[in-house]
């Protein structure tokens, strides 16, 4: 008996590392999950959408979805259906369950994880489109300058200038918020709770000509257009500028 006890024991150690061989070679190694996205984050409307942002990956164990590791929760806003899968191909539908009401966008980041692996991204809900441009025109002297135009805006816009006007105007330049420069100040006080101030600066250049010059650059967004009149005095013959 004192001679096969260790050799039991031997054979059981054995079997114990044959079995966590054939353990670890039975769990996949899949590293990252083969999610199709063509980008890794997600925006979604300030509205229900009629149709869901559908999100397709192939996964070779069970998965499920966590939704801001800090609260464990999903949000109000924010709706995903199915939150978990076995394994093989999975669409996940991604929608906003609520308008989103206000001028900030607001954000949830999302986890798929499956095993030991996991990939994220980023859902983000638009806010209420807000656009308006509140420097109406700018009138310059013969010798040019910076001038600031004031937006409050949440939303992306295009600055459209004279074709004619462009070699003496540009245009597309932000100016920090306390930049000295002439026209409209740098800071706004009736701006609306969560639209951010923007001050974009107008470059324009020495009038050498005696005649006055006008032009107008047009900031649009979506249906919405505002003109920005520009009047440049002209100068005087001798360099001197028009009074």
């Amino acid at each position: 008996m004192y001679c096969k006890t260790p050799m039991k024991n031997f054979a059981l150690v054995l079997l114990s590392i044959a079995l966590a061989f054939v353990s670890c070679e039975d769990t996949p190694n899949i590293g990252n999950l083969d999610l199709e996205l063509d980008a890794k984050d997600i925006t979604l409307p300030e509205t229900i959408a009629e149709k869901p942002y559908e999100l397709t990956f192939n996964s070779p164990v069970a998965w499920k979805i966590t939704i801001d590791e800090v609260t464990r929760a999903t949000p109000s806003w924010l709706k995903i259906s199915p939150m978990s899968g076995e394994a093989g191909e999975a669409t996940i539908r991604i929608e906003a369950a609520e308008e989103n009401k206000g001028y900030t966008s607001r954000s949830a980041e999302v986890s798929v994880k499956a095993g030991i692996a996991s990939a994220g991204f980023i859902v983000t809900q638009q806010p209420v489109p807000f656009f308006v441009v509140k420097t109406k025109a700018i009138e310059a002297p013969a010798d040019g300058g910076t001038f600031q135009v004031e937006i409050d805006s949440n939303v992306e816009y295009v600055i459209e200038t004279d074709s004619a006007a462009k070699a003496w105007i540009t245009t597309g330049t932000r100016a920090a918020l306390d930049e000295e420069g002439d026209g409209a100040p740098g800071v706004v006080e009736d701006s609306p709770e969560g639209v951010p101030n923007v001050i974009e600066k107008i470059i324009i250049s020495k009038n050498t000509d005696t005649k006055e010059r006008t032009a107008k650059v047009v900031f649009r967004y979506a249906g919405l257009s505002y003109e920005v009149a520009i009047t440049q005095a002209a100068a005087k013959q001798g360099g001197e500028e028009e009074e």
